[in-house]
């Protein structure tokens, strides 16, 4: 099986930083490494981290041996240990979103140490299909558009879209632009992953320090599904209550990066 070739962007000390723990950035549906890039990367490389961020095979400048339709979660979960593999030490795997979805599948393999798991608005463990059929409601065109073509770019092809599945209301369309240019395809049988994913019956009892934070304004995930999700890994969701979906791109980022910090000094050596 040929491996993908996959795009990461690093930022690493030449000294090994001020703490050995690594950390891995996992993006969400439709973005790439790009957004942990304008934020996230460079602040806590500032605070002494080495922090690294991957594009799942297919997102960004990363490619793929199958179209991007047929790619599963059992693909990007491999396109994480891949990286994992390379890094010096365990790492705090940071998914947001659908990265979220695919660190929980990381946790449940169990194969590969973690110093610690973060999820940033993650989709739910026990299956996203309020939201796959919330998206049908408000967009049906498009979602059957999206069954014709075997392609989900039709709900983020336009910077007005963007900004309502991620943005808050607030923030100017020009600065929501910006990042809407950069937004791709995402897998198709992905997204039916979702909607048929089954409530796990079994709690993972062997499990690394966890985060879960959500954001209150979020139009895709409620704090309600993201506590449901915290509680099955023996947590606490914490909600920052003035964010959008898009944690790491929000104009009030720094709410969730210093969330993160705080909770990196209290949990992880």
């Amino acid at each position: 099986m040929k491996l993908p070739n996959l795009e990461l962007i690093s930022y690493v000390h030449g000294n090994g930083g001020q703490t050995s723990t690594p950390l891995l950035f996992v993006h969400g549906a439709w973005h790439g490494a790009w957004c942990w890039d304008v934020h996230f990367l460079p602040w806590f490389y500032k605070h002494g981290y080495n922090v690294y961020a991957l594009s799942l095979r297919k997102h960004g400048n990363s490619n793929g041996s199958k179209p991007l339709w047929r790619t599963g979660i059992a693909d990007y979960v491999r396109d994480v240990e891949t990286v994992m593999a390379q890094l010096a030490a365990p790492p705090v795997v940071i998914g947001h979103s659908m990265g979220g979805f695919v660190v929980q599948k990381l946790l449940k393999k169990n194969k590969v140490p973690l110093a610690g798991a973060i999820l940033l608005a993650p989709m739910p463990n026990f299956g996203a299909w309020k939201i796959v059929l919330k998206l049908a409601r408000l967009y049906p065109l498009r979602f059957v558009m999206a069954n014709l073509t075997l392609s989900f770019y039709g709900f983020v092809n336009t910077p007005k879209l963007v900004k309502q599945l991620f943005f808050p209301e607030n923030m100017p369309l020009n600065e929501v632009t910006v990042f809407a240019k950069q937004m791709q395809d995402e897998s198709y049988r992905v997204m039916w992953e979702w909607l048929l994913q089954l409530p796990p019956h079994r709690r993972i009892q062997k499990l690394p320090p966890m985060l879960v934070a959500g954001a209150g304004k979020d139009f895709i995930i409620p704090a309600s599904n993201m506590q449901k999700t915290a509680r099955f890994y023996h947590t606490e969701a914490v909600i920052l209550p003035h964010l959008a979906h898009d944690m790491m791109l929000d104009p009030n980022w720094l709410a969730a990066a210093s969330l993160l910090k705080e909770w990196l000094a209290t949990h992880i050596t």
